[in-house]
């Protein structure tokens, strides 16, 4: 989770800003999905640790079709592919 999370941050959120300190108005959708995101991922990976129980846990994620499994999966062959954007540096 931690390297698809760093592969977000380095090569999507350059989208979002103008330069490496000014953000785009677009960057509060940006914001309110990677909150959102983080909170979801949290309660999904978080369920194991309440169950504690493997059959328990593996029910629930087979109930839900692994669903943050894959997309963090799919996120990393994504942002693994991508070439970084890297936004234009303030001109003086």
């Amino acid at each position: 989770m931690t390297i698809v999370a760093r592969g977000v941050r380095q090569k999507i959120r350059p989208l979002f800003m103008v330069d490496e300190k000014t953000p785009k108005g677009s960057k509060v959708f940006y914001d309110f999905i990677s909150w959102m995101t983080t909170f979801c991922t949290l309660n999904y990976v978080c369920s194991a640790f309440v169950l504690l129980d493997f059959g328990y846990t593996w029910r629930v994620y087979q109930s839900i079709y692994f669903c943050v499994h894959v997309g963090a999966l799919l996120l990393y062959i994504i942002t693994l592919n991508m070439k970084s954007q890297k936004p234009k540096p303030k001109s003086s």
